[in-house]
C-alpha cells in the first residue's frame, strides 16, 4: 500500500479549512437497491450519528487518520491520505477512478449528510464528469438534506426500526420530514432492514409514513445479512408478511437483500 502526506498549508480563498473526513474511496458494484448491478464509485464518509445493531461498517463510525483511495477501479490496491481529505483531493481520486466508465459516485458512509457543506461542494464536480450523484444516508438529518438536495440525482434513504438500533430510539419523526424534501429529488427510494422476526406494527408504521408523501416512492424491503453480533436475518416467512404489510399501503414495493454480500465484492 502506497502512503502520500500533504504539506500543511492555508486553505484557498474559496475552500473551507475543513475538508472530507473519509474512510476509503474506491470502485465497485451497487450491491443494494433498484440500481444493484450497476458501477459506481464509492466516496465513504467517516462518522455516523447511529449504532446500528446489523452493522457491516464499523470502521465507518468514528473518522481514522487516514483514508484509503482506490489507485485504479478493482485492484483493491490503495494510496493513503491524511484526514480530512480536501476537496481537490477528492474529485482527483473520482476523476482517476472515472477514466473508466461508471454510473455514478455513491456518497456513502457513516452518514454522509453529517458533512453536509462538503457534499454540497463535491457534488457540482461530480456532475461535470458526467457522472450522478448518489446519496446513501439513514434519512434521520433533514436539515442535512435541505442544503444538499438540488444537486442530488438519486437519494437512497433508510427507515430505521427501533429495534435494529442499540439505543431503540425512534426516528420516524425526522424521517417523517426527511421524506417530504427527499420527494423532490429526481430519483427517490425508501429501504428498510428487515430483521428475524419484525414487528409487523413498526413496518406498518413505516409504510403508512411513505405513503402519506406519495404510494409511489419504490419501497425496497432488504433482508438483514447477519453480521457481528447479529447471527440470523428473517426467514422467508418473515419477508412474506413484511411484503404484504407495506404492500397494503405502497405500490412499488420489492425484496432486494444485499447481492454485493453474495458476489463477494466490498
Amino acid at each position: 500500500m502506497a502512503s502520500s502526506t500533504r504539506p500543511a498549508s492555508s486553505p484557498g480563498p474559496t475552500e473551507p479549512a475543513e475538508g472530507a473526513r473519509a474512510v476509503e474511496i474506491f470502485s465497485s458494484f451497487q450491491g443494494e437497491g433498484p440500481h444493484v448491478g450497476r458501477l459506481h464509485i464509492f466516496v465513504r464518509f467517516a462518522g455516523c450519528n447511529l449504532r446500528c445493531l446489523y452493522c457491516d461498517t464499523p470502521d465507518s463510525l468514528t473518522s481514522p487518520p487516514e483514508a484509503r483511495v482506490e489507485e485504479r477501479p478493482g485492484t483493491r490496491t490503495f494510496e493513503t491520505l491524511d484526514n480530512p481529505l480536501s476537496l481537490d483531493e477528492v474529485v482527483e481520486a473520482i476523476r482517476r477512478l472515472a477514466r473508466e466508465p461508471h454510473d455514478a459516485v455513491s456518497l456513502t458512509g457513516g452518514e454522509p449528510l453529517l458533512q453536509a457543506d462538503f457534499i454540497g461542494r463535491i457534488a457540482p464536480h461530480i456532475r461535470e464528469m458526467g457522472l450522478g450523484v448518489y446519496l446513501e444516508t439513514n434519512g434521520t438529518l433533514p436539515e442535512g438534506l435541505a442544503e444538499v438536495i438540488s444537486g442530488m440525482d438519486t437519494i437512497a434513504m433508510d427507515i430505521k426500526l427501533p429495534r435494529t438500533l442499540h439505543d431503540g430510539r425512534d426516528w420516524f419523526g425526522e424521517h417523517a420530514r426527511f421524506l417530504r424534501i427527499a420527494i423532490a429529488a429526481p430519483e427517490f427510494f425508501c429501504k428498510l432492514v428487515l430483521p428475524a422476526s419484525p414487528d409487523l406494527e413498526q413496518v406498518r408504521r413505516a409504510a403508512r409514513m411513505v405513503a402519506e408523501v406519495s404510494r409511489k416512492i419504490p419501497f425496497i424491503i432488504q433482508p438483514l445479512t447477519p453480521f457481528g453480533a447479529v447471527n440470523a436475518g428473517p426467514t422467508p416467512e418473515d419477508i412474506r408478511r413484511a411484503y404484504e404489510t407495506v404492500r397494503e399501503h405502497v405500490d412499488g414495493v420489492r425484496v432486494i437483500p444485499q447481492m454485493h454480500k453474495a458476489m463477494g465484492l466490498p
